[in-house]
Order: structure tokens, then C-alpha cells, then sequence
């Protein structure tokens, strides 16, 4: 869950906590030392995002031009404004895919962790 840039984000772990009655999982903090994120016990990530303002710009802009659901606004991240984008200007996303060869290296390098 991306949280507005407004939501402060110790405001959003303690209401976590008041209203589910858990602790968060994980803090996360960004390279400049701030906490900017938090997992709860449910797996569920939330980030503040500063761009958030910019990005439903964005979405609404792409929503008149291309007149498709995928621009309906649902706090996407640009990663998923722009698969969207993608999907209507080339008709496909193709997806990345291995070889045996390849995914066995994978699968073999992942024993290792």
C-alpha cells in the first residue's frame, strides 16, 4: 500500500497497532536514514511515496487519452502506469522468460542462500 504524502508514517504505524492490536513486522527506512515503511503481520508492505500527487496526474491525463480501466486511479506505482502505457502503445507486454539452461543456474544459485 502506497500512503499519501501527507501520512506521516509513525501516525500510521501507531494507528496500525491501536486498531489491529499487532506490532508491524519490519521497519524500513530510505537511504537517507528516514522511515519511510513498515510490513505488517499480514505480509502487507506500506511506503509513503512522495510522488503520489504527481503520479494520479499522470493517471488522469493517460485515463482522457486512452479512455481504458487501466488508468483508473488505484495509487499505482509508475511501474505499473507505465506497463499499462506499454500494453496500450505496443498491444503486448512480453514477459521475461528462461531457458532450461538458464533457470537451472537459477534454481542451482538459490541452494546456496
Amino acid at each position: 500500500m502506497i500512503l499519501p504524502e501527507e501520512m506521516k508514517i509513525e501516525e500510521a504505524i501507531k494507528t496500525y497497532t491501536i486498531v489491529t492490536n499487532n506490532y508491524v513486522e519490519y521497519l524500513h527506512w530510505n537511504n537517507n536514514g528516514v522511515l519511510d515503511g513498515f510490513v505488517d503481520h499480514a505480509k502487507s508492505m506500506y511506503c509513503l511515496n512522495e510522488e503520489y500527487n504527481a503520479r494520479k496526474s499522470i493517471c488522469r491525463k493517460l485515463k482522457k487519452m486512452y479512455k481504458t480501466e487501466d488508468f483508473f486511479w488505484t495509487n499505482q506505482s509508475y511501474t505499473s502506469l507505465v506497463n499499462s502505457l506499454f500494453k496500450q502503445i505496443c498491444g503486448f507486454l512480453q514477459e521475461s522468460n528462461y531457458n532450461a539452461k538458464a533457470r537451472q543456474i537459477l534454481d542451482d544459485a538459490m541452494v546456496y542462500r
